[in-house]
């Protein structure tokens, strides 16, 4: 597609279909488990000026703000939960993910959107997702992603169950450890929603960017609206994974959002995007709007052994 795009002239989004929107909303997926840093790591971090704090949720808080004041005028964020896998006591993990949550909002304000993402971390109580979700009701999360895995139906049903009823909007997100995806069959799946209405039993489908690539991608969006779900292609540590989401959130109409974080490769120069208002666009040039700068490469030293 980017040679194809060089070759016409054109950007890859126009090789792709009909733009239904001009910008791509963006979220950050930077916030991980600061807190649980060692000292040694601490050291030279860019959002901490000054000593650690003495509540280990605020480490995570300073990186917030630091985030928020980036120019790409970004205000969704992802914050990194299932502290269980590195916390000894399941209690101690659910207690430092509220925490976490709460002093992140009061750090960002009404202005942030919030997602969370549990990286299955709740699998062993998936009860405890639910606990979790009214914890921090008013926190406004809106959506919850891989909380545990997701063919535990059951779970995310009554996961599902009890949010609705506690009257939260909380979206439920998977998918990107399927090739595809989501499965088909729980694509499918309803949960009854307020008033007998029907609604999906997952709301935002998170397939992995490398892993299906433009054409597997569009066909995955294709299905997903067929069942109302939106698209929000996984993607963490990568710009080449993220610059092919916003050409493709151009053409498609159910896609939620692109994910990026604060990983920077110097040799990548992405003339063809601009970021501004937490919004992607593109600027017109050919291709993928990307190229390499050979400059900007390590270059290793060859010693011949004789």
């Amino acid at each position: 597609f980017d040679l194809l795009g060089k070759a016409v002239g054109r950007p890859v989004a126009d090789l792709l279909g009909p733009r239904v929107r001009e910008g791509v909303r963006v979220y950050n997926s930077s916030l991980y488990m600061e807190d649980l840093l060692r000292p040694r790591q601490q050291e030279g971090l860019a959002y901490l000026a000054g000593p650690p704090p003495e509540d280990p949720a605020e480490m995570v808080a300073r990186k917030a703000v630091w985030l928020l004041n980036q120019p790409d005028g970004i205000r969704i964020f992802k914050i990194k939960i299932g502290r269980v896998k590195w916390m000894g006591s399941f209690a101690d993990a659910l207690e430092r993910d509220i925490a976490v949550v709460r002093v992140v909002r009061r750090a960002m304000g009404d202005g942030a959107t919030l997602l969370v993402d549990g990286n299955n971390g709740y699998n062993a109580r998936p009860v405890a997702a639910a606990d979790f979700a009214l914890a921090t009701a008013g926190e406004d999360i809106y959506a919850m992603e891989e909380m545990f895995d997701e063919e535990m139906a059951a779970e995310a049903r009554e996961l599902k169950y009890r949010l609705r009823a506690a009257g939260l909007a909380t979206k439920l997100a998977d998918g990107e450890t399927h090739h595809g995806g989501i499965p088909p069959r729980l694509l499918a799946e309803r949960v009854a929603g307020p008033g007998g209405s029907e609604e999906p039993l997952f709301d935002i489908d998170q397939p992995d960017m490398y892993a299906n690539g433009f054409v597997r991608m569009m066909a995955i969006a294709r299905a997903c609206a067929r069942h109302r779900l939106t698209v929000a292609p996984h993607n963490f540590g990568s710009k080449l994974g993220f610059y092919p989401q916003v050409h493709l959130g151009l053409v498609t109409p159910n896609w939620e959002f692109s994910e990026t974080d604060d990983s920077t490769f110097p040799a990548l120069r992405a003339e063809g995007f601009r970021i501004a208002r937490g919004r992607a666009e593109l600027t017109g040039a050919p291709g993928l709007g990307v190229t390499l700068d050979e400059a900007r490469l390590d270059r290793p030293t060859l010693v011949l052994q004789a």
